[in-house]
């Protein structure tokens, strides 16, 4: 049988289903849903409303619309030689850091900046991203332009999927699966990233440094203090290009960075071995210092994936922004997906290499507008479910009904012959089901 998809190519399945497009607005309603625990798991927008504040909205001074007037009094040499449409360009390009500084001038600076077209839609669709980059001591190294540019894009810079988030170091959008697996986008600090590409420290003094914020981050709750871990993070792949920079090449840079480490890892086996070797004999004197020697420096990058806290102490959500329409697409994940999960091989759970897959389609997040409907074609589990609940009355499960991933008792290919569409219903309205 065929079936249309969002963009009204016809597509084919097993099912004896036909999709209309009156169904679409149920299908979205009833198996999607937004996981809010992958929001409280990056940078807490709740966190950065309390403790970083915005003047945006403290006047309603709107400056003149054409550049054959000048400005009103206030902005002194700026305004007398220079046309609107220059200084809106120059205010455009300008860092975060020092727009706001200029902002706060006088009211009719602030208007100024209120009105200019790419910041008012930053300002009031993802305000969370202007006090992050304020937060994190990166406001100076981004501008206004950059994170419109990412605010208005849909697609992951690294995979080309659904992308909810951004990463700040690089100002570039990112999604679940991306931030917590790709190499890449694990920040380091200066020191690790000197031992890891051969540059010295003076020279990564110039890249970006995000100093984290206090708060609790992953999905398993991991307290961060800042008292504790004050040490800025660098961008890994800044620090990279900065070393090919340096060295000329990346064969050259991996040349070098493995010269250095044999030699590490040559005097470390030394030491080791004499300190093994002292206090294994009985009748050795007592050493002086009792210490083994420390390992490589190298060896402390170590990457723990999804519960490396600093994955997520760079990264913030943002929602896309379409500039023709202005609605906004926060990303929602599949119900299907999450019974498929909850119902994965219990080896799936236990085998590291065999948990990424499922972790991805679990966490993998789609827009709202045609990209769930899309996906929901190809996902078996949605379509079985949404089938189900057509014909049969079968209740759709609660979204995040499962226990930490290990098989959630969620069943919904049972004969539930007694459940009626009307509590689907009131279980929709009570608001534990469906894209709630």
């Amino acid at each position: 049988m065929a079936y249309k998809s969002s963009d009204g190519d016809n597509h084919t399945m097993s099912s004896s289903t036909y999709y209309t497009p009156s169904d679409n607005f149920e299908i979205l309603h009833l198996l999607s849903f937004r996981r809010t625990k992958l929001h409280d798991a990056v940078l807490s927008p709740a966190k950065l409303r309390q403790n970083c504040s915005l003047d945006h909205d403290r006047t309603t001074l709107t400056p003149p619309t054409s550049s054959t007037y000048p400005f009103p009094p206030g902005l002194g040499d700026l305004s007398a030689f220079l046309p609107l449409e220059i200084i809106n360009e120059i205010l455009l390009f300008l860092d975060i850091s020092s727009l706001l500084t200029f902002g706060q001038t006088n009211t009719t600076a602030l208007a100024t900046i209120n009105a200019l077209p790419e910041y008012r839609a930053i300002i009031t669709h993802a305000p969370d991203v202007v006090r992050a980059y304020l937060a994190t001591n990166l406001s100076s190294h981004t501008n206004t332009h950059q994170v419109f540019q990412a605010l208005t894009s849909k697609l992951c810079s690294y995979c080309n999927s659904f992308g909810a988030f951004i990463f700040l170091l690089e100002c570039r959008r990112v999604c679940w699966h991306c931030h917590t697996q790709d190499p890449e986008l694990l920040p380091i600090c200066r020191g690790l990233a000197a031992v890891s590409f051969g540059v010295s420290p003076e020279a990564l003094a110039g890249l970006p440094a995000l100093r984290p914020v206090s708060g609790t981050y992953t999905l398993r709750g991991i307290h961060c203090s800042l008292a504790r871990d004050p040490t800025p993070l660098v961008s890994r792949a800044a620090a990279r290009r900065l070393a090919v920079k340096i060295h000329g090449s990346e064969n050259a840079v991996g040349a070098f960075v493995g010269a250095q480490r044999e030699s590490q890892l040559s005097s470390y086996r030394i030491q080791r071995a004499v300190f093994n070797n002292i206090h294994t004999l009985p009748y050795s004197y007592p050493a002086v210092n009792n210490r083994a020697p420390s390992e490589p420096t190298y060896y402390a990058d170590k990457d723990n994936k999804d519960d490396d806290v600093r994955r997520y102490q760079g990264v913030a959500p943002l929602p896309v922004l379409n500039p023709r329409t202005g609605m906004l697409e926060h990303g929602v994940c599949c119900v299907g997906c999450d019974v498929a999960y909850s119902k994965a091989p219990t080896v799936a759970h236990y085998i590291p290499f065999g948990r990424v897959a499922w972790l991805r389609r679990k966490h993998e997040m789609f827009g709202e507008a045609g990209g769930f409907l899309e996906h929901f074609f190809r996902c078996e589990q949605a379509r079985s479910i949404w089938e189900a609940w057509k014909e049969k009355g079968v209740v759709v499960p609660a979204p995040e009904g499962y226990g930490g991933g290990h098989g959630g008792g969620i069943e919904v290919y049972g004969e539930m012959l007694g459940l009626l569409q009307a509590q689907l219903t009131g279980a929709i309205a009570e608001g534990i089901v469906g894209g709630l």
